[in-house]
Formats: structure tokens, sequence, C-alpha cells
């Protein structure tokens, strides 16, 4: 078993995160603990339930007991306990594969970020969007807002406009103002010039739609849940550098195309599925 003593970022990361290690257990029929996911474990179906992933589990039952375990498996001595008899995961925000760990009949303390396991996470791809699927109160809505974008349209872009955090993240480097994401979407337009095509603006802040003239835009639904699985059934997503598109290009398995420079050049060949990071 593999247990965590700690979360890593926003929900982005922590999904993939997360998936990382739900791909090492399935693969070697190994529990799992991860009580760090309070944040967002209310809004899957896999966490809210116990039959989907049943190694898998975001809580012992009980709140009381959930939050003493996490003030135990963080302390300072627990975690050097786990390193003397090496049974420490210690990330250290460099990629580490842990491909070649069998956590099978073991106990494994997860400690630190950027875990990988490239060849797995595909592998057991189809278990991750079920345990990830947002429950049906999120996906009802996410399917009557996509049906009336698909009216009249051919082809749905999906644009994340990432604000907020990101005027200060790596100094602003991908802090992007409006302007910037039009030319981006009249860039694309371009490139299917016999489809109708729709834009769905999803951001973590509010957006003026009609600085969009004259492309036809929508504005997500507002919820971060909502506005993620959105734009994972878009038909392309582009947007910064994000693990938030990220996880939607890979659950939705949708071509992304990830906004560098605010100059750059958007080409058909540059939208990719992704996996995070």
């Amino acid at each position: 078993m593999i247990i965590f003593t700690d979360k890593t970022g926003q929900l982005g990361n922590q999904l993939f995160e997360f998936s990382t290690f739900i791909a090492n257990a399935l693969e070697n029929n190994s529990g799992l603990l991860n009580l760090f996911f309070t944040d967002y474990k209310e809004y899957f179906v896999g966490p809210t339930s116990n039959h989907v992933l049943p190694l898998v589990k975001t809580s012992l039952g009980n709140q009381v007991t959930d939050k003493l375990i996490r003030k135990l498996i963080q302390s300072s001595q627990v975690k050097r306990l786990g390193g003397s008899f090496n049974r420490l995961l210690r990330g250290n925000g460099k990629p580490l594969d842990i491909h070649q760990i069998n956590s099978r009949g073991k106990l494994l303390l997860k400690d630190g970020y950027w875990f990988t396991d490239y060849k797995n996470f595909y592998r057991y791809e189809k278990q991750i969007r079920s345990y990830f699927t947002p429950l049906n109160k999120y996906t009802d809505n996410i399917t009557q807002f996509i049906s009336k974008c698909r009216l009249n349209h051919d082809i749905l872009i999906g644009i994340h406009i990432r604000k907020g955090d990101y005027k200060e993240f790596l100094g602003g480097e991908f802090y992007f103002e409006e302007e910037v994401y039009l030319d981006k979407a009249l860039q694309i337009a371009k490139l299917f010039p016999d489809k109708k095509v729709a834009f769905i603006i999803c951001s973590n802040e509010n957006v003026d739609a009609s600085a969009f003239k004259p492309l036809t835009v929508y504005t997500g639904l507002g919820h971060f849940i909502e506005d993620m699985y959105t734009l994972a059934q878009c038909d392309y997503i582009v947007g910064p550098p994000s693990t938030y598109t990220m996880w939607a290009s890979f659950y939705g398995n949708k071509p992304l195309c990830k906004i560098f420079q605010r100059n750059q050049v958007i080409n058909i060949e540059d939208f990719k599925r992704d996996y995070g990071y």
C-alpha cells in the first residue's frame, strides 16, 4: 500500500499525481490511501463511492479519524522512520518514474511531488477516467450546455483564459490579456475555413465575451469542475501551460494547443493530446 503524506498544487496537479499512483496500484494490485484529496473528492464518482476502485481510498470512513491520520503521517518523525526503513518515496520536484516500484505487500509513504508513470498511466486510463468522472449533477449541466453550443456549429474550440494566480506565477510569463486570446481565436478560426466554428471561454475570472467579436463565443458555466469538463467536451482546446487544460485534454481525449508566447502562430499540428506536467 502507498499512503500519501501531502498534496501537490491545485486540482489539475492533484488529479495527475493521484492518477499516477492509481495506475501503479492497479498494476500491482496494491492499496492506495490518499487522505489529502479533501478539497475535491466530493465532486467525483470514484471518491464518493467504494465500488469504482475498491483498493483506492480517500477516507477511512470518519472525519475525525482522517484528520488524526493526516496529522500523524505528516509528522517529521513518521517520514524519518519511513526513510530509515527505505519506505519513503521522496519527490524533489524533478520527474521520478515510479513504474518499477512494486507496492504490493509493502507499506510506502509518498512525500513531495512530480511522480510519473507514463507507461501505466495510459494502460489504466479507462479506470482513471471512470474514477474521476464528475457526479451527475455536474455532467448533466455540461451535457445541456454543450448541446446548446453545438446547435448550428460544426466545431467547438475551448479556450482557457488563466488569470488570477497566473499574474504572479513565473513572473506572469503566461498571463495574457484578452486581445492575445482573441488573436489566437482568430487564427484558429482560419484553420477551419469551411466549418462553422464557435468558441467556449472558461476562466477563473470574469471575461467580457464582447471582446471576441466577430467570433461566436459562449462563456463557460463558471464552476471550476464544470468548466474543466466542458473543455474536455470541446473538439479542440487552447490555453497557457496548465494541468487544468492538460487534464481536460486527457479526460476528453481531445487535442490541446498550449500558448507560450503572445506572438505565437498557431497551426493545426500544434494541437496534441497531453499527459500532464
